[in-house]
């Protein structure tokens, strides 16, 4: 992996501000922090940070729970095939070797049968994901959330609506 010298940390600072060295529009997936040596002022060199994580690197997709299926109903909407198709290359062309498909409903109708449909729909979702050539050597997973995280309110038809979708989240 090459590693672009964005940021240094002195003084015992515990944030890194890559202002002024990171270019506007670029996306930087991983991040690596480590120590130089110096202590910082402390006599425990290498106490300071070592440290290599993603930040924030998933690649995540919602797709509108409305356009995707019909009321009450796991089968995928014509329509849509079209949409799964392009975003099947977006996800090709990231070069993901694993993703995962996670349903989501509205706070209608029992907790027990939102989850049923949250997982049914995320499952429809990830076998036609599977059924794709550019995506055969990808590990796609599914599972379904319910209600349990609503990105809206539960009482108004514009959040419930919001709430009722699908997440494709690269791993």
């Amino acid at each position: 992996m090459d590693w672009t010298d964005v940021a240094a940390m002195t003084g015992g600072r515990s944030e890194v501000d890559t202002a002024g060295s990171a270019q506007a529009g670029t996306v930087s997936r991983y991040v690596r922090l480590t120590d130089e040596g110096k202590g910082h002022g402390t006599s425990f060199a290498g106490a300071d940070v070592v440290a290599f994580a993603a930040i924030g690197s998933a690649l995540r997709f919602t797709l509108d729970g409305a356009v995707m299926f019909a009321h009450d109903n796991t089968y995928l909407l014509p329509a849509l095939r079209a949409a799964l198709d392009t975003l099947a290359a977006q996800i090709a062309e990231a070069n993901l070797s694993a993703f995962r498909v996670v349903g989501h409903s509205d706070a209608t109708g029992s907790d027990a049968y939102n989850m049923t449909l949250s997982r049914e729909r995320a499952a429809a979702v990830r076998d036609y994901f599977a059924s794709l050539d550019n995506l055969n050597s990808v590990s796609i997973s599914s599972e379904g959330r319910g209600e349990a995280d609503p990105l809206s309110s539960k009482e108004t038809e514009q959040g419930r609506e919001r709430n009722r979708r699908v997440e494709i989240i690269g791993r």
